[in-house]
């Protein structure tokens, strides 16, 4: 039986590209599981160094402050995603090697055109409040289905110090951490399998890293949005400001929800939502009215989706991430009947 589509007469040797061929997939595999490893492993201190934040406010006896304190809980979590995400990752791109590390280095830098960037903006935002409706269809169908889900809530003072470390500590350091982290060490060394490979691969694991089930599927639709528009505008900061722009406005309607009647809150919703709505329906219909896009990278390498989705993910590394994922969304989760 032949285990391969090369026929040879006897005697003949074998075509020398297809070792080559077989040595190239062999190194993109074991590259990919190299990613894997090292972008769980960068997962895992996040984690990690929250468990140990947590660890010294008990020890220290400051965790009732922690809970009690949202001013002082806004700097610790601040805190948190810097020394947990930012440190990591930025490790991390010290050990992606000479071949990856400048485009990472690229897509730091500005967009290829100004103009091309200011569009993508509203249109991330939109793309944002859509999401933000289809996780509460999904919230509503699983709490049908008899299963309630939650999140970590949203909570600082509404004193002019408390409301902007709450800004800092929800829109300012996620936007420039998480991005840097998702759609920089993350994404762009992972766009030579294919740039929709990589925006699906960052998008998922930002998704995990959330740990519950009411944030994850915003996240992932989100980081599919902004993943596309960083690859397109060839910079990250089109990611930071569209990511700015949503949580900034989770933090003003959280605050607008502490003043005002239920009638009064509800025109305001309606007239940001809509306002969000025009203006992203606009600059989408003069994005795609701009003549040609920049298009899509395909793969560099001859490994089929599945390979590279399995090399990646069923790594160590990976597997510890989603099981971790996974008992955090459990903690998230009660069921009513």
């Amino acid at each position: 039986m032949y285990t391969n589509a090369i026929f040879m007469k006897r005697g003949e040797p074998m075509d020398s590209s297809f070792y080559e061929d077989q040595q190239r997939r062999r190194q993109d595999k074991r590259q990919l599981r190299r990613y894997g490893n090292l972008f769980g492993g960068g997962v895992i201190a996040f984690e990690a160094i929250s468990v140990v934040v947590v660890v010294a406010l008990v020890l220290l006896n400051k965790l009732e402050w922690f809970e009690s304190d949202p001013i002082f809980a806004s700097a610790i979590n601040g805190m948190i995603t810097i020394l947990g995400m930012f440190l990591p990752f930025l490790l991390l791109y010290t050990f992606l090697g000479e071949t990856a590390k400048p485009a990472v280095r690229a897509v730091l830098g500005g967009p290829y055109r100004g103009s091309r960037m200011g569009l993508t903006i509203p249109i991330g935002v939109l793309f944002c409040l859509v999401a933000n409706f289809i996780t509460v269809f999904f919230v509503s169908f699983l709490e049908k289905a008899g299963l309630s889900l939650s999140s970590p809530e949203l909570e600082f003072s509404f004193t002019p110090l408390g409301v902007t470390m709450g800004i800092v500590q929800i829109a300012v350091v996620p936007a420039l951490v998480e991005e840097f982290a998702m759609r920089g060490v993350v994404m762009q060394p992972l766009r030579r399998y294919g740039d929709r490979f990589a925006i699906a691969v960052s998008a998922v694991l930002f998704a995990v890293m959330h740990g519950n089930l009411v944030q994850a599927p915003f996240a992932l639709i989100i980081g599919l949005v902004i993943g596309y528009f960083v690859v397109v505008t060839g910079s990250i900061w089109t990611g930071v400001l569209i990511h700015f722009c949503n949580n900034l406005y989770a933090v003003l309607l959280t605050m607008l929800s502490q003043y005002g009647g239920e009638d009064e809150l509800n025109w305001i919703y309606l007239v940001v939502n809509m306002t969000i709505l025009v203006a992203g329906a606009v600059c989408l219909a003069v994005y795609g009215m701009r003549g040609r896009k920049r298009q899509l990278c395909p793969p560099s390498t001859q490994l089929s989706g599945g390979e590279k989705a399995s090399g990646f993910f069923l790594t160590p590394g990976m597997l510890i991430v989603i099981a971790i994922a996974a008992y955090t969304s459990w903690n998230f989760m009660e069921f009513t009947r």
